[in-house]
């Protein structure tokens, strides 16, 4: 019975995360960009809610991750579903240990490049690349994790026989 409980949480956790994540990517990201003009300002607001993001979802990487590591312990057979969150736990610390902030930090340098009239750094090169770079990267990474999320979500909600 506690296992069964622990599903019905998992999958709430998991649903949860996806809603938030296609919420934020794909309605409010874009309505930022369509809004303020001013791509700095647009930017700045994007560092703030990815900053959000990356807190929420850490969290729920680490719940997920903690509630699988326990059913484990007891049925071997989640062990796809605990092997897929760990590849989100790695996903989701990149975003916030790293590439988050090296984001803001390139957006700090470019609109330095624009008041100065320099466009590259000493380490960098070209910033605006560097930071299409770093943001593509962040956009793969977002495709793949919503990838996982759905694929765990499928796993988990059709196999539910695993969880009892």
């Amino acid at each position: 019975m506690q296992t069964k409980r622990l599903h019905l949480i998992f999958i709430s956790l998991i649903s949860i995360w996806i809603g938030w994540t296609l919420i934020i990517d794909m309605i409010v990201v874009p309505s930022v960009f369509r809004t303020i003009h001013d791509f700095f300002n647009a930017g700045d607001l994007g560092i703030v809610l990815f900053s959000a993001l990356n807190n929420f979802e850490l969290f729920m990487a680490l719940v997920t991750l903690s509630i699988l590591v326990y059913v484990f312990k007891k049925d071997k057979k989640v062990l796809p579903l605990l092997l897929l969150t760990s590849i989100l736990v790695v996903i989701i610390s990149f975003y916030f240990f790293y590439l988050t902030a090296h984001i803001a930090e390139l957006t700090d340098a470019w609109k330095q490049t624009q008041l100065t009239g320099i466009y590259s750094i000493p380490g960098i090169g070209d910033i605006q690349q560097a930071h299409q770079s770093a943001h593509r990267i962040y956009v793969g990474l977002d495709v793949l994790k919503l990838l996982i999320l759905s694929f765990v979500w499928g796993m988990t909600f059709f196999q539910e026989e695993k969880w009892k």
